[in-house]
């Protein structure tokens, strides 16, 4: 059974995606790596993201997400 995910995007993904949120189909219980891979395709795989799942930064995309999680992807900011 497929479950709808939302992601929300910030910084220059969101400008390249041209939105600054997507609904995403996955199969549920599916892993936060599935998701990362999706948007991957669509972006060219050019970003590196910072992962935000419930409002707290995550760096094991092994983990399960549902309908209900929180994900944010944020392109790192750099300069000076």
């Amino acid at each position: 059974m497929d479950v709808k995910i939302t992601v929300e995007f910030a910084g220059q993904i969101a400008n390249d995606m041209g939105v600054s949120s997507k609904v995403l189909e996955v199969e549920k219980g599916a892993k936060l790596k599935t998701i990362l891979e999706q948007v991957d395709k669509r972006t060219g795989g050019r970003y590196n993201f910072l992962v935000s799942v419930d409002n707290k930064q995550v760096t094991d995309y092994n983990i399960s997400v549902d309908e209900d999680s929180d994900i944010l992807l944020i392109t790192p900011m750099s300069g000076g």
